[in-house]
């Protein structure tokens, strides 16, 4: 129990003094949203381009791994989508809504620095595997849910082009998408290129999980609270050790 605390307390604690910062007035919501916007838009996309740019991808994406972290994702989506339809009589946009936040176990802002302070950096690498088809997997199966609902009875490639628009607005995704191509390119990233990225990527985590704790602070547990906890059930978040 003390080596579990060790590794995860420290996080918590960063996330907690997001939480009262904001809460006391020592950091200004503003601020958060500026932290959070240069942490999503820019610092965790220049982070996951370069981990995918230099994976292994023939060693990390295999089937087990995969399977073991999505099938579980997918399911928790449907019983989130159809339990909030079925149990608690929302619509069907509401109902996907609550589907999409049950798929999420925040691999990112969790996950990674959860992992690499069990594990080490080293172990990090089946995360980035698991964070590379995040987007075409659980985004993906998400929003085109969201928007075959919201645009049944339209034409299905007007459909297909707010799924598209929608998916590659994020910047998470192009960051992942601009990593593949450099890695499948087998072009290397010049070293001052890759230093500056470095540079990005140490203000990446500890930035966000203190801009999340920020965020936390603006919001109150109120509205409907069976839906509420329906849609936010504990979900595991992925420590993958490096694969022998």
């Amino acid at each position: 129990m003390s080596a579990l605390l060790e590794i995860i307390l420290p996080v918590f604690l960063v996330i907690g003094a997001g939480y009262l910062a904001v809460k006391f007035k020592l950091f200004a919501e503003s601020g958060v949203d500026g932290l959070m916007k240069f942490t999503q838009q820019f610092a965790i996309p220049c982070l996951l381009f370069k981990a995918i740019a230099e994976l292994e991808l023939g060693v990390y994406f295999t089937p087990s791994l995969l399977t073991a972290y999505y099938g579980p994702a997918v399911l928790m989506f449907a019983l989130g989508s159809f339990g909030a339809r079925l149990i608690f009589g929302r619509p069907w946009e509401d109902s996907i809504a609550i589907g999409f936040a049950c798929m999420f176990a925040n691999a990112v802002l969790l996950g990674l620095p959860i992992t690499e302070r069990a594990y080490g950096a080293s172990a990090l690498d089946p995360n980035y595997a698991l964070v590379a088809v995040n987007a075409p997997i659980c985004y993906g199966l998400g929003i085109t849910v969201m928007e075959l609902v919201k645009h049944r009875g339209e034409a299905p490639m007007a459909t297909v082009r707010a799924v598209i628009r929608a998916i590659f607005h994020n910047a998470l995704i192009l960051g992942l998408a601009l990593g593949f191509a450099v890695n499948l390119s087998g072009v290397a990233i010049p070293t001052v290129a890759s230093d500056a990225l470095d540079l990005m990527i140490r203000a990446a985590l500890p930035a966000a999980i203190f801009g999340l704790g920020g965020v936390l602070a603006q919001y109150k547990f109120e509205g409907d609270l069976a839906t509420n906890v329906w849609s936010h059930r504990p979900k595991s978040i992925p420590i993958q050790p490096k694969p022998l």
